[in-house]
């Protein structure tokens, strides 16, 4: 595996991570840092071998005997992943949370409210 062919890989599991997830990053590295407990365990082995072999690809002799499967199977596993994870879902969960956390603010603000009320002798 080429240093050039690892970058393409890389490259589209950024893009997909990025539309997917909502996570950017100047690199794979760094995205994958971002991305932390958001990938599933798999997932994140997957990435994880995936940076080994960034590491492997800078060290010439070691290069040679990456094998080119290892990361296109983990590559395929992160993927398979991050197709199965509809678009834009982390941003609706967000606002699902934030509404249902005002709404929580907001009953108990009215309770309060209702307390006092009852308390002073107005209800």
């Amino acid at each position: 595996m080429t240093r050039d062919d690892y970058t393409t890989l890389t490259a589209n599991l950024r893009t997909d991570m990025a539309a997917r997830l909502g996570i950017r990053g100047r690199d794979f590295r760094r995205t994958v840092r971002r991305a932390g407990h958001l990938l599933p365990a798999g997932a994140r082995d997957a990435a994880a071998t995936l940076l080994e072999v960034e590491q492997r690809l800078d060290h010439p002799k070691l290069a040679q005997r990456t094998d080119p499967a290892v990361a296109r199977s983990a590559a395929a596993t992160l993927q398979s992943y991050l197709r199965q994870r509809p678009k834009g879902q982390r941003a609706a969960q967000g606002r699902a949370w934030l509404a249902a956390e005002l709404g929580f603010r907001a009953m108990v603000l009215l309770i309060a409210i209702l307390a006092v009320l009852r308390w002073r002798g107005y209800i």
